[in-house]
């Protein structure tokens, strides 16, 4: 089986699961039903339930000498 990842006591980590982006802007005020507002000073950043995962893992592994 090839691992995506190894940590140096040869325990394989595989995580199954979804990377994103999320979009996340200001709005002035929270929009009525069905309205749309603009958004200002959108900011893109990495989510999803795998994508934390692999770097909870990541961070939980050996460091190398």
């Amino acid at each position: 089986m090839n691992s995506l990842m190894s940590n140096s006591t040869g325990t394989d980590i595989v995580i199954i699961g979804s990377i994103n982006a999320d979009l996340t802007a200001k709005v002035q005020r929270h929009p009525d039903p069905r309205e749309t507002l603009l958004g200002r000073g959108g900011v893109v950043s990495a989510g999803g339930k795998g994508a934390n995962q692999a770097v909870a893992a990541a961070q939980l592994m050996p460091k190398p000498p």
